[in-house]
């Protein structure tokens, strides 16, 4: 309080002694005074510190930049949900692979018995007898069951009057019973036992099996076919053929069937013959033949009730009369 004091002294100027009770009257005055002047004191506050609460200030200009970074972020995702649709389009271009898949299990598998390009037609009667039927001793129908044959036969045989061994028996000229396009030639063993496919329209085949030779025009074209060899390229090319035709010859004997793809045989389980689809066509083959040659080879039949040429599909759905292999590898060694 004295430094106080002499702080006023300098200001009362009359009686420094006396003034100083006065001044003690006048220090409130005084201090009145000096407050408004200490009050300048508050600088640290200098309300300056109100503009410190500018600091609230940059909290709302973070706010400010988070309302433009959501939308921007918003916008990203917006251009990811477009690539996404991308993936949509591989989904679809997967489901045309789709269909394949279930193809093999239904029925154009066994479709795979196809003619070649250049067929033409469909209906065809035959006209001439494979084997000449002076020499014809029998004719076995289709449908039995002996040596490998682990189904009924889908071929007949016809059976020359010497027959023994296809190999040592005399040979006898088979031809075509109709007009066709020989298809395919493989030669089945080490021996002269060839196999031979004829599509004499469109729908309608036969087939030749354990001949013991190629005529000479038709080796000529395909050339000698080494074991297990054949002459194949899908139909593209073909030997074209007349009625009566000589195809090759057989020793005492051969296999002779006719398929039909306007037939669908009724076996319970088809699939047991995916591997031989022509099998799924077979027909009786008197029923191709016309007059007189169909009664000339019925005389040779062994058979003397209807069919007449047998049958392959015994099965009836719910009694264990089926027909068909399990394995496929039975068939994959029995055709081409």
């Amino acid at each position: 309080m004295l430094s106080v004091a002499g702080c006023a002294a300098p200001q009362a100027e009359p009686t420094p002694t006396d003034a100083a009770l006065p001044a003690a009257t006048n220090r409130p005055e005084a201090t009145a005074t000096l407050t408004p002047t200490a009050k300048p004191t508050p600088r640290p506050a200098v309300s300056s510190m109100p503009t410190v609460a500018a600091v609230p200030g940059p909290t709302t200009i973070p706010a400010s930049p988070e309302p433009p970074n959501t939308p921007t972020a918003t916008a990203l995702p917006a251009q990811t949900l477009t690539p996404t649709a991308i993936p949509t389009a591989s989904v679809a271009t997967s489901t045309p692979t789709l269909p394949p898949n279930p193809t093999p299990t239904t029925e154009p598998v066994y479709h795979q018995w196809l003619p070649p390009r250049g067929c033409a037609g469909d209906a065809v009667t035959f006209t001439v007898s494979p084997l000449d039927l002076e020499v014809t001793s029998h004719i076995v129908p289709m449908g039995k069951m002996a040596w490998n044959h682990v189904t009924p036969t889908d071929h007949m045989y016809f059976r020359s009057l010497d027959y023994s061994d296809p190999q040592t028996s005399n040979r006898y000229d088979v031809r075509s019973p109709a007009q066709g396009q020989i298809y395919k030639i493989r030669r089945m063993s080490e021996l002269e036992d060839y196999r031979i496919v004829i599509w004499h329209s469109c729908t309608i085949s036969s087939i030749y099996i354990h001949l013991t030779g190629l005529a000479p025009e038709i080796r000529a074209v395909t050339g000698d076919l080494a074991a297990r060899d054949a002459w194949d390229d899908g139909g593209v090319t073909t030997i074209p053929i007349e009625a009566g035709q000589l195809i090759g010859t057989a020793g005492g004997g051969f296999d002779f069937s006719v398929h039909d793809t306007k037939e669908y045989l009724s076996f319970v389980v088809p699939e047991h013959y995916f591997e031989e689809s022509f099998k799924m066509y077979t027909v009786d083959p008197y029923d191709y033949f016309a007059e007189p040659v169909r009664s000339q080879l019925l005389e040779k039949n062994v058979r003397k009730v209807e069919p007449f040429g047998g049958k392959i599909d015994y099965d009836i759905d719910g009694r264990l009369v089926q027909v068909g292999v399990n394995n496929p590898t039975v068939h994959a060694t029995s055709t081409f």
